[in-house]
């Protein structure tokens, strides 16, 4: 059954948030904040079934190690108020296996995140021992700014619009269906 869950958040300094925090905890890695001199350790976090990054053409290829991308996004940012990420947390569909919605969850990210410019870390989790066991689900952590061979530039505002939201959550819905139809039939 197609879930459109497709909720998309701030990571957000104002709140006390570290965009290298989120990704160390949602990738299940030890991560070190260069801002914030802290290490942020979830090496032993149960649950996680698959991370990479995935970056758009013309980024650095540094930024597909998760700490070096993480805390150059931390170092663009000059406000104490600052979103140096976002996040897109996505329900998969249990009736799928692991490379069909892995397979998914790349198709949204190229379609809809780094065809834009933006730099994807995606996380795909699974369900914790205690919850339903249906609760698949994957955790994307997007830039906010736009990146090219020197590394990040500007805001691009159309980023941060309830229309882009709006259409994360049609693009989600869409290629869900697609892939649902593809292995289960119509």
């Amino acid at each position: 059954m197609v879930s459109y869950l497709c909720r998309v958040q701030t990571i957000q300094r104002g709140e006390g948030r570290s965009a290298v925090a989120a990704a160390a905890y949602r990738s299940g890695e030890a991560l070190v904040d260069e801002r914030l001199a802290m290490e942020f350790d979830f090496a032993g976090k149960a649950g996680v079934e698959f991370s990479e990054v995935r970056l758009p053409a013309g980024a650095p290829t540094a930024y597909c190690e998760r700490q070096t991308l993480w805390n150059a996004a931390e170092k663009a940012e000059t406000r104490k108020d600052a979103v140096p990420a976002r996040e897109i947390l996505l329900a998969l569909p249990h009736e799928l296996d692991f490379e069909q919605r892995r397979a998914l969850v790349r198709d949204f990210v190229d379609q809809h995140v780094t065809a834009h410019g933006m730099i994807a870390d995606v996380a795909m989790h699974m369900p914790s021992k205690e919850g339903d066991q249906r609760n698949l689900h994957a955790h994307i952590l997007v830039t906010t700014r736009q990146v090219g061979t020197k590394g990040f530039g500007r805001k691009d505002p159309a980023w941060r619009t309830p229309r882009q939201v709006r259409e994360w959550r049609a693009g989600w819905a869409e290629i869900q269906k697609e892939n649902l139809r593809r292995h289960l039939g119509p």
